[in-house]
């Protein structure tokens, strides 16, 4: 094989690698894309080590030898960020259940009926518990002891498919929990009260549940312009200047009227506010492996486009909210752009709630959405009840 052949080959290896490290904006990536670059600087020096064979060639080899050390602590470096994208398992709450053996909290869950459940469990008798929150929400806990009641709810729930509102972690800790005490055990029990965990399903045509809108707020960044924004975003979405400044009740108003048409977002900076709504088509490139179904919900848009596509934020720093803060309260949202909170933020997103439907037949389908993209109302008490495995 000829010198020319490996050099084409470490040309080619090369050129993947640096539009890899370009192209992406997470850190496994752009570490591949590294990764590969390196390999190619390997090919060339094996070539021209093995064509050499005097003092040059074994500079080369020496050479070699080092980018092949470089790339080993690379892959190292792609492992260590895999295992912390992947890993979803909260330790705190794991250590906390292994050593009291109980469970303190409840997964929250939606499932969807006409209400026929509900009837089933309605009763005029007074609570065993009924408490008030400093929100001013009352918790009642009924205690049912009918057995016919018990089985035609199970009955009814035997059919419906699931969606995990709140308690993915909690989730995935019993799940964990659960393995060790199999392992533990070496055989497995379905009765055993490890292989249980607390639920509470809510039906999501309650009147009485809702989806609080997360607002986004970034900081931080190495340089922005209001204008620059301005310019790039009208390239994705239409973009109307509102009047500046404005109290939160008026901005949410603004926001919830253009949303009744589709996708609206009002993006906040210290004097100026900008409503983005009716995506263009050339946001499509953002999308890809999206389905129509996300594209559709504006905490999508907003990432995908605006965050990730405009501002430039990586998945890792968003994932990490390197730049990058969550706030329920429009009005703490707009005072951190404004120089009122404890740090100054470039700009601030408002955000409408995301459509409950639109949540189910995303979950529904298999898909994913970011993450805070849906803050439920009003929230399960922790130690409300307790499930004792012991």
């Amino acid at each position: 094989m000829p010198l020319t052949a490996y050099l084409v080959l470490a040309a080619l290896v090369f050129a993947i690698g640096l539009f890899g490290v370009l192209s992406r904006r997470n850190a496994v990536g752009i570490l591949l894309g590294i990764e590969l670059m390196l390999n190619a600087v390997n090919i060339n020096l094996a070539a021209f080590a093995r064509f050499h064979a005097d003092v040059v060639g074994l500079v080369f080899a020496l050479f070699t030898i080092a980018i092949t050390v470089a790339e080993v602590g690379l892959g190292l470096a792609i492992v260590i960020v895999i295992f912390r994208v992947r890993r979803t398992v909260d330790a705190d709450r794991l250590d906390l259940l292994r050593a009291t053996r109980a469970h303190y909290e409840q997964l929250f869950l939606l499932y969807e009926d006409s209400g026929e459940i509900d009837s089933l469990l309605a009763s005029q008798e007074r609570p065993v518990i009924e408490v008030v929150d400093e929100y001013g929400v009352a918790h009642r806990v009924w205690q049912v002891s009918d057995s016919s009641v018990i089985r035609s709810v199970q009955q009814k729930m035997r059919t419906q498919k699931l969606v995990i509102a709140d308690g993915h972690h909690r989730y995935e800790t019993a799940l964990n929990f659960r393995n060790e005490c199999r392992a533990a055990s070496g055989k497995s029990n379905g009765n055993a009260p490890h292989e249980f965990v607390m639920m509470t399903f809510v039906n999501l045509n309650d009147p009485g549940m809702l989806i609080l809108p997360t607002h986004r707020v970034v900081h931080s960044l190495n340089s922005f312009s209001v204008d620059e924004f301005h310019r790039a975003s009208a390239e994705y979405f239409e973009v109307e200047e509102v009047e500046a400044p404005m109290d939160a009740g008026k901005a949410i108003a603004r926001l919830q009227e253009r949303g009744r048409s589709g996708t609206a977002l009002l993006a906040v900076t210290a004097n100026r506010a900008l409503l983005l709504h009716s995506p263009k088509a050339a946001a499509a490139r953002f999308f890809a492996g999206f389905s129509a179904r996300q594209q559709s919900l504006d905490v999508v848009q907003l990432h995908k486009v605006l965050l990730e596509g405009v501002l430039k934020l990586s998945e890792d720093s968003i994932r990490n909210q390197q730049n990058l803060s969550y706030l329920r309260e429009a009005s703490e949202a707009l005072a951190a752009v404004r120089g009122e909170g404890k740090q100054t933020a470039n700009i601030t997103f408002l955000m409408n709630p995301c459509p409950v439907q639109k949540m189910r037949e995303v979950a529904l389908a298999g898909e994913v959405m970011p993450q805070k993209s849906t803050d439920f109302y009003p929230k399960l008490l922790s130690g409300l009840t307790a499930y004792a495995l012991d």
